[in-house]
């Protein structure tokens, strides 16, 4: 047996998420069905994290292992891209310890969320950015964006419908950078792991300071508050992309 990381990316308009649903096309569901077509028995596949339903990936990493011994690892992701919709593709492949894990191996992840801010939507835009035609403040949402790098306890930044059962809800993010291109204000973070929709709800936070219902200086208290009611919104999923997953 040899357990195998697979680097994938997908674009998640048309997914319910990763991880298999009992109603819903999941990216975990379409590489198992790709897997089977090139190996003719049922492979099982643990990915790094869970993303919603409509997420998008840039860099996606999963584990698996095969018995077959003499399959050329350098021919499985052509092998799969045969097989995968459009929008999945296998990037990379490589043989690691057994032992390896891809969640519980991996150090940080980075993510970015995209708001295009302009008058006019953009039919190129629609499926990774959220679109808000009022101007943001830019300035003001950085300034917020500072005070939550660092080591903090995020329960406010946590759905208060999540299911997790970690007793920790701190994190340590270790850079939190907005800048604005081509009319899109691009949010991106770094941590060493997320809560459930922590990084949609931080963004719709800077999003509640970009609007002015929240001042900048009042993030500090939101984050000692552990109140999932004084911060921001969880903006819709169709803005976020997770970017790059660091082992």
């Amino acid at each position: 047996m040899r357990r195998i990381l697979l680097e994938l990316c997908y674009e998640g308009t048309n997914f319910c998420g990763w991880q298999i649903q009992p109603n819903g096309r999941s990216v975990q569901q379409t590489l198992m069905n790709a897997l089977f077509m090139v190996f003719g028995v049922k492979i099982d596949v643990t990915g790094v994290s869970r993303t919603d339903s409509g997420v998008h990936a840039q860099q996606y990493f999963c584990h698996l292992d095969i018995i077959n011994d003499a399959f050329d690892i350098s021919k499985l992701c052509p092998a799969l891209n045969f097989h995968l919709p459009d929008s999945v593709s296998a990037l990379s492949s490589c043989v690691v310890d057994n032992d390896f894990h891809a969640r519980y191996n991996a150090v940080s992840k980075t993510y970015s969320f995209r708001i295009l801010n302009r008058e006019a939507r953009s039919p190129f835009c629609d499926r990774h950015t959220i679109h808000f035609k009022q101007r943001l403040d830019v300035e003001a949402m950085q300034k917020a964006a500072l005070h939550f790098v660092g080591k903090h306890d995020f329960a406010s930044f946590m759905s208060a419908k999540s299911s997790t059962k970690e007793n920790c809800t701190e994190r340590t993010v270790f850079f939190l950078n907005i800048y604005e291109k081509d009319d899109i204000i691009v949010i991106d973070i770094s941590a060493d792991g997320f809560l459930y929709n922590m990084v949609r709800i931080i963004s719709g936070t800077l999003f509640f300071v970009g609007v002015g219902k929240i001042k900048h200086d009042d993030v500090p208290t939101i984050i000692t508050s552990k109140n999932r009611g004084m911060a921001g919104p969880t903006l819709p999923a169709k803005g976020l992309t997770l970017e790059k997953v660091f082992y």
